[in-house]
């Protein structure tokens, strides 16, 4: 019973905690320049997948934003924490506390689905 409680109160914590970076980098974009100086061409960088990894990864490269141009693609714009769908089975009212809008700082954001790359 502990464990269980433990396992779902550290979801809790971590959904809080993303949550929380999410406002801060959002209230950060709106401050910070979102555009390269003019005639300065940056080398881009295409994210696909708005998950864990492609989250950090767009959070990681947005302390570069001078140095690359970042641009994240996905099939929706919002983000959902998969595995705690289990537990709407037993409470649904949880459902609305496993998404959140997609607002990605530092990165320009395309709702789509990528079906080949070219170079």
């Amino acid at each position: 019973m502990f464990a269980v409680l433990f396992v779902e109160g550290g979801i809790w914590v971590l959904w809080l905690l993303l949550n929380y970076v999410d406002l801060v980098l959002v209230a950060l974009s709106k401050i910070l320049p979102k555009s390269p100086p003019p005639g300065k061409n940056l080398p881009r960088v295409v994210v696909v997948g708005a998950s864990f990894a492609g989250l950090g990864v767009v959070h990681e490269l947005g302390h570069h934003r001078d140095e690359v141009d970042v641009t994240l693609v996905d099939r929706k714009d919002f983000f959902e924490y998969v595995p705690g769908a289990l537990r709407c089975l037993v409470e649904p009212a949880h459902l609305r506390r496993l998404s959140c809008p997609l607002a990605p700082a530092g990165a320009a954001f395309v709702r789509g689905e990528v079906v080949a790359v070219a170079h």
